[in-house]
């Protein structure tokens, strides 16, 4: 449980069923794994104001994890007809032994209890690829002889654990690391549409070590790597504009406040997000 953020490295050729040549650096993304067991924070009414209480016990940290692979969550695509249907998507891996791209259709996810890292069984199709180290990666995967409208048709909603798409990127020879996340799944659903199915990203999840926990977005991120192509204004506390962010406000998941500024219980922001006004429930302190 803690956080992930993706540092790209130099990009260099994929294997079969990769992108040629070097793509420009983008800006990495930044997410977190759902904290669990975070304590609500306590409130109550004081003189027609708001204040929070308990903020001592509210207070929890987590280690920042470096990414070895993530997917482009806006790059999917899906194309088809009654014979073939095929899914493409950008995605990039830092693991010097490159990493397995598997795609999954129609498939059904099986799992001992929360934490625990699932497998997927009964897959209309599966196909898998092998890349290289890089950036921005293409890979497009043909599943022959599917009919997507009429797999949504027999395969109905998502439902008990069974999804229509699940593209699985793993890193390879980077299996078991605790503080890094060596393996991103990405859980997608289709739809009818009047040009045939669309597709559309439900869920993530990240495998860090021997624990796979749902990733969510956070916002506000991207100025506590260094050295990156995002630049560097924007970085500062929106309190008191001189510490560095370092510190996610749960649920909203804002990156906005130095650990310092956190810590005034009797704030306005204590109980209340500075960006977006949300309830503060807790807050999550980054650790380098």
């Amino acid at each position: 449980m803690g956080c992930a953020a993706s540092y790209p490295p130099n990009a260099h050729q994929p294997q079969a069923g990769g992108s040629g040549g070097a793509a420009p650096r983008q800006a990495p993304s930044a997410t977190v794994v759902s904290p669990q067991s975070l304590p609500r924070a306590n409130a109550q009414q004081v003189g027609g104001a708001q204040q929070r209480t308990g903020q001592a016990d509210d207070q929890k940290s987590a280690p920042i994890l470096k990414s070895l692979v993530q997917l482009h969550r806006d790059s999917l695509q899906w194309e088809g007809d009654a014979s073939s249907s095929s899914l493409s998507f950008k995605f990039d891996t830092s693991s010097s032994q490159g990493c397995k791209v598997t795609a999954h259709l129609f498939v059904q996810e099986n799992t001992s209890g929360d934490g625990a890292v699932p497998s997927f069984l009964g897959a209309k199709q599966t196909q898998q690829e092998t890349f290289r180290q890089g950036l921005q990666q293409t890979c497009q995967v043909t599943f022959s002889g599917v009919d997507a409208a009429a797999g949504i048709a027999s395969h109905g909603e998502e439902k008990d654990g069974f999804y229509h798409l699940v593209v699985d990127i793993a890193a390879v020879g980077a299996s078991g690391l605790p503080v890094v996340m060596t393996r991103q799944l990405s859980y997608a659903k289709l739809a009818k549409s009047d040009a045939g199915c669309t597709l559309s990203l439900v869920k993530q999840k990240a495998v860090a070590g021997a624990i796979c926990s749902e990733l969510e977005t956070l916002y506000g991120a991207f100025g506590r790597i260094k050295n990156n192509d995002a630049g560097g204004d924007g970085t500062d506390c929106v309190i008191c504009l001189t510490n560095p962010r370092d510190t996610v406000i749960m649920p909203c998941r804002h990156v906005c406040l130095c650990s310092n500024c956190a810590n005034v219980t009797s704030s306005t922001w204590s109980f209340q997000c500075p960006v977006c006004r949300a309830r503060v429930a807790a807050m999550v302190k980054l650790q380098d």
